[in-house]
């Protein structure tokens, strides 16, 4: 599977995406879904923000691996791209759903 620049994967079938989040990003594992054997977990820690593309290339993710009884959870997903998931309920489609925590500031 030819991946972007975005998207590197890590052990437990889990994929890091970064920066900007657009289907063009996700089309490599959308064709590999056939393949799939095992849940995915896509790691949102470092993504800054997601675009419509990004969240059709999600349905649609999740769509392929449903039809094979598998599921698709995201996880570190930060507060920009939370506050978008909720906004447009796409965050409802999915079974785990794990934001990063908010950090609380120091006080002395």
């Amino acid at each position: 599977m030819e991946l972007s620049q975005y998207l590197t994967p890590a052990p437990n079938n889990t994929y890091h995406l970064f920066d900007h989040v657009n289907n063009a990003q996700l089309k490599p594992l959308i064709k590999a879904s056939r393949l799939a054997m095992m849940d995915l977990n896509l790691n949102f820690s470092q993504v800054r923000s997601i675009d419509l593309t990004g969240l059709k290339g999600l349905i649609k993710l999740l769509q392929k691996y449903r039809q094979q009884n598998l599921r698709v959870s995201l996880v570190g997903v930060t507060a920009s791209v939370q506050t978008y998931l909720e906004m447009t309920q796409v965050d409802k489609l999915f079974t785990h759903v794990v934001s990063q925590p908010t950090q609380l500031p120091y006080s002395a």
